[in-house]
Parts: structure tokens; C-alpha cells; sequence
């Protein structure tokens, strides 16, 4: 870099400071888990040195996740809570709590960061029947972001587990265990009139909206395999046999590849051509692999694993499918839902990064500035700390029980 000599020097100083920060910066992995029974914490986790640089306590166990586009607010849904946790990612605080309604599991961001849908269980805490199959206790909230409150309801005719949102907001995508799939316009919250997959005593588990709005994958767990459905009318377009059961689903963000993690006979990540329908390649996790999340470029995939009170995260590469590295963490991972991951509408993050794309695509990642003690003063001193303020892009994993 070169510096003008005309240059003030405390400006030629300033500059310089400025690239060394910018050249620090790295992407945060955030993942919920569960410590003793009943007690949550959030794990922040650096990708670049694959270690948990901080953890949050929280007033419960969190599952759904979702990020804002300017990577600013991170939701949690906690079920124990009936509600949703809003959380500055900067100062790891909880701002708001938002009431929706019985044990909320899953959560969606609509791509312009307007509304937040909330996956209820309903039922009554105590009741044999928790899970309940009442519409009047169960379905999905609708949550004004910038309200900070429930606007709307909508009935869903199934035992929800999972939310996903088209990348162009046009429609919402609800999963089941009781063999169902829904779909929704989200102008108005009709439910749309289909085809859809239908499994003899399954469930879909898996659950993630494609680059566009004509494709949705689906983690059909006791067949094995993802269904490729039409993103518009839910029409079952194709499946590919994975070899064990789906959980996570996560796409990539410009080609035709899927990553699947597989958590039964073999704990694996599999890659699938949804082009030409077939299984490309596989490696191994730790046990209990049960969500994955792509960098905004498809270069890396963070697999979750849980198993016997152990967290790890393992860093694959996508192009060689190697596993490249772990990063342990406190407590287990309470997958919940299809919606565990949590991401960034492509549209949302374009304006952040040349590269890609949430909450129906598949991750939300970014960069936090980290800076030494020596370089704020000096920012503070010549008031020009806010010249480092940028919408931080994080990648995000939610949790399922």
C-alpha cells in the first residue's frame, strides 16, 4: 500500500491501522447447545483458527436460528421460553424477548429481514399429549422484526418440525414428522393447494430452499434419500438414495451441489448432484452429525456432530470432501427441526458479499473485525471508530432437540 507524503501523518497512520484490521478479521461460527439438562449456551467459534473464542449464557435451550442480513441480530427460539431471543452479536447481549407462543422450535427469516417465522409446537407443558396435534396451539407465528412482536398466525395442518423460506420471500416451506410437507405464500399466508411428497410413516426431517425459488430438498430419514420438489407447487420432482438417514441439508451457492449430513448406519457427509440426481461423494464425521452450513463462497462446509454429551464441528473442504479440521465445544447440540441452520436469502447477501447466499439457502457468514487494545485507543482518541463499522457477515447453526 502506499501512502500519499502530502497526507496529515495521523492520517497515514489511520490507513495503515485500517488494513491491519481489515487483514484480522475472521468468520464466527455460532452454535447453541445444551450444558447439564436445562441449561443453554451459545458457542462462538472462529473458523479461521477453529476454536470457541467466546460463549453466552442463555435462559434456556436454544434450537431454531436465524441471523439478520447486516449480521447485527442473531434469534434464538427456546422452547422453555415460549419465546424468542433477540441478541446483539457484538456485545453477545440479549436485547429483546419475544412472546410466540407454545415451545417455539423452528425459525425462518424472510429475505429483506421484515418477518421471522416461528415454528410452534403448542401444547400444554405437563400434558402427556405435549406435542400437541391441536391447530388452535400449534403452527407458525409471524413475527414483525421491527416491532418486535407477533403480527400473525397461521394454522398448519401437521406435526411441525421445520421453516424454510424461498430466496425470493415468495413462499414458506414447513416440514413434518407425520409424513407431510406444506407450502405457504407469504403475501397473505394462504396455504398452497398440492402435490406434495407424502411418506408412508416418515418423516422429513431435512429441510432447505434452493438457489432459486423452483427447487426445495427434503430429508426423507426412514427412505434414506432427498427429494427434489418444485419450490412453487410442491410437486415431487426427483430422489437420490443416500445410504442412511438425512438430517441436515445445505446448498451450495452456484452449482448444482447439495451436502447432506447423514447421521445413520454411518455418521457422513454426502454430496449430491442435484442435476444429474446422483451421489457424487461421501466422508466421514464424528457420531451424531446432524447439521451442515456452507462459507458464502461453497469452499467450506461446517458439519455439527453430538454424541455422548461431546460437540465437535468438523471443516470439510467441498471440493476434495477431506476433512481439514475440528473445533470441540461445550455441551450438545439440540437439533430440532429442519431449520437448524440458519442463513442469509442470496438477494440479502449480495449486498455484503460478491459471493453468495439463508434461512432458505444455507448459511449466513461474515467477518468480525478483531483489533488490539493499542489499535482502539487509537481510534477512540481520533473519533474515527465508526470508518471500521460494516454489516458483519456470520454463519450461523441452529439446534434441534
Amino acid at each position: 500500500m502506499v501512502i500519499d507524503s502530502r497526507l496529515p501523518a495521523f492520517l497515514s497512520t489511520l490507513l495503515l491501522w485500517l488494513v491491519a484490521v481489515s487483514v484480522e478479521a475472521s468468520p464466527f461460527l455460532y452454535v447453541p447447545s445444551e450444558l447439564p439438562p436445562g441449561v443453554g449456551q451459545l458457542n462462538v467459534i472462529d473458523t479461521a483458527s477453529e476454536t470457541v473464542t467466546a460463549t453466552m449464557p442463555l435462559p434456556g435451550v436454544a434450537s431454531g436460528i436465524a441471523l439478520s442480513s447486516g449480521g447485527d441480530r442473531l434469534f434464538l427460539a427456546v422452547c422453555d421460553l415460549d419465546s424468542v431471543l433477540e441478541i446483539d452479536t457484538q456485545s453477545l447481549t440479549i436485547v429483546a424477548r419475544i412472546a410466540v407462543g407454545h415451545c417455539p422450535r423452528s425459525l425462518a427469516k424472510h429475505p429483506t429481514d421484515s418477518r421471522l417465522f416461528v415454528g410452534i409446537l403448542g401444547g400444554l407443558r405437563g400434558d402427556p399429549e405435549f406435542f400437541s396435534h391441536d391447530p388452535e396451539t400449534r403452527g407458525v407465528a409471524i413475527v414483525d422484526t421491527g416491532q418486535g412482536r407477533v403480527v400473525a398466525n397461521v394454522s398448519v395442518p401437521i406435526h411441525l418440525l421445520g421453516l424454510a423460506v424461498a430466496p425470493d420471500g415468495s413462499h414458506l416451506y414447513v416440514a413434518s414428522d407425520n409424513e407431510n410437507f406444506e407450502l405457504f405464500e407469504t403475501a397473505m399466508y394462504q396455504r398452497i393447494e398440492q402435490e406434495s411428497p407424502h411418506l408412508d410413516g416418515g418423516s422429513f426431517w431435512g429441510l432447505a430452499a434452493g438457489r432459486t425459488t423452483s427447487h426445495v430438498y427434503l430429508g426423507d430419514q426412514p427412505g434414506g434419500r432427498v427429494l427434489v420438489a418444485n419450490g412453487y407447487t410442491g410437486s415431487e420432482i426427483e430422489s437420490v438414495e443416500l445410504g442412511g438417514s438425512p438430517w441436515g441439508i445445505a446448498v451450495h451457492p452456484t452449482t448444482s451441489m447439495v451436502f447432506v449430513a447423514v447421521s445413520r448406519p454411518n455418521s457422513e457427509l454426502v454430496a449430491v448432484d442435484v442435476e444429474r440426481y446422483e451421489v457424487v461423494g461421501r466422508v466421514a464425521v464424528p457420531e451424531g452429525s446432524a447439521a451442515v452450513t456452507l462459507d458464502p463462497g461453497g469452499q467450506r462446509a461446517y458439519v455439527v456432530s453430538s454424541a455422548d454429551g461431546r460437540g465437535v464441528v468438523s471443516f470439510v473442504d467441498t471440493a476434495t470432501l477431506q476433512v481439514t479440521g475440528q473445533a470441540e465445544f461445550s455441551g450438545v447440540a439440540r437439533f430440532w427441526g429442519a431449520d437448524f441452520i440458519g442463513a442469509p436469502s442470496a438477494s440479502s447477501v449480495s449486498a455484503t458479499s460478491p459471493e453468495m447466499g439463508e434461512a432458505g439457502g444455507g448459511c449466513a457468514i461474515g467477518n468480525r473485525a478483531s483489533a488490539s487494545p493499542s489499535v482502539l485507543g487509537l481510534f477512540s482518541m481520533i473519533g474515527v471508530t465508526l470508518l471500521l463499522a460494516r454489516a458483519p457477515r456470520r454463519l450461523i447453526l441452529a439446534a434441534r432437540h
